[in-house]
């Protein structure tokens, strides 16, 4: 299976937006939310499989709001100990494992398989 990385090389998401998103101001979980953005990027990979050249071979904001979103989810999934109105204020939603629903948010900027 191929290997794709031109959101992970690109995309504007980093380590301080997503803390200020999620609303944190110390480096005690740095490291775990560096993780997260990364394997939120590679799941944007593998699933739009583009350069998207059709936007200037740049990330499209779209993705770039999934990838922080997706973080965010994942960061509040290993945190139970967030109260349900602070998940609210975060955006917070009920998970699913439709594939589908999952990645709903990319399916505009999925490249067909097969073609350039």
């Amino acid at each position: 299976m191929p290997t794709y990385s031109f959101i992970a090389e690109n995309s504007t998401v980093n380590l301080a937006m997503l803390k200020q998103a999620l609303r944190i101001s110390h480096e005690a979980h740095d490291g775990y939310l560096k993780l997260l953005l990364r394997a939120a990027k590679d799941q944007a990979d593998q699933y739009c499989q583009s350069n998207f050249t059709d936007y200037n071979n740049e990330v499209p904001a779209g993705v770039d709001v999934w990838v922080l979103q997706t973080a965010m989810k994942n960061y509040e999934q290993g945190h139970p100990q967030l109260s349900h109105r602070e998940l609210e204020e975060l955006g917070g939603e009920s998970w699913t494992d439709d594939y589908f629903v999952y990645f709903r948010g990319l399916a505009p900027y999925r490249r067909e398989v097969g073609f350039a």
